[in-house]
């Protein structure tokens, strides 16, 4: 009776410890990147492009990057960005704004994205926030990132950047910004915890039970001796 104790419960813990093992880290580069401003013009979508988020001669520009989210479910996300100044005159620390992007991502490809491109930069679900300059960051992101994130797997994911600190401020005469991809942004997922099958939560509720009446009886044959 014994040896089958033993084996229920070594057969639980099991099935509790593959369960718990499926927390798994998955990094994702971006693999494309770039810029709208506000007058729809675009800089196509390419590795290590330019993601100027700021104002330049009277136009406003938000950037973006794109990951490949791979097939699965996950529970977390943390966003790395390398960030660099461009300012004249140098404003200081600006805070950039993350949001979900629903346009396609062929849309962003080339010469012109248009003006609604540049608004769904700045108007989606916020991600997150990050206050940057010349800054390493990493940033974990809220749940709306985390839910899109899951929608979108097996397909493109596209975050997009927007400069709330010079959305404030007239663009005329104020040339100055963040380049939020000075390396290219990376996303590190968190997989989401297994489901046990009810054949699973049956076994172990089985063998903690007979691991139970074990213990009692062998109080009772304690207690009569």
């Amino acid at each position: 009776m014994r040896t089958k104790t033993f084996t229920a419960v070594a057969a639980a813990i099991a099935a509790l410890s593959i369960t718990s093992a499926a927390h798994a880290s998955v990094d994702i580069t971006s693999f494309a990147q770039g810029w709208v401003n506000s007058a729809g013009q675009s800089n196509g979508a390419s590795s290590g492009n330019n993601t100027f988020t700021g104002n330049e001669y009277g136009d406003r520009y938000n950037s973006w990057a794109a990951f490949l989210i791979p097939t699965g479910t996950y529970s977390a996300a943390v966003l790395d960005l390398v960030s660099s100044i461009y300012a004249n005159p140098d404003p200081g620390v600006d805070r950039i704004e993350i949001h979900d992007v629903t346009t396609a991502y062929s849309a962003f490809a080339g010469g012109f994205a248009g003006t609604a491109a540049y608004a769904d930069l700045m108007n989606g679900s916020l991600y997150g926030f990050a206050n940057l300059y010349n800054t390493t960051i990493s940033l974990a992101l809220g749940g709306n990132a985390v839910s899109d994130i899951n929608a979108h797997a097996g397909q493109i994911l596209i975050v997009g950047f927007t400069n709330a600190t010079l959305n404030l401020r007239n663009p005329n005469g104020v040339d100055s910004g963040i380049y939020t991809n000075t390396a290219a942004p990376v996303l590190h997922l968190t997989s989401g915890a297994a489901v046990p099958e009810p054949a699973t939560w049956a076994m172990m509720i089985a063998g903690f039970g007979m691991a139970g009446a074990a213990l009692r009886r062998r109080r009772e044959v304690a207690a009569a001796a």
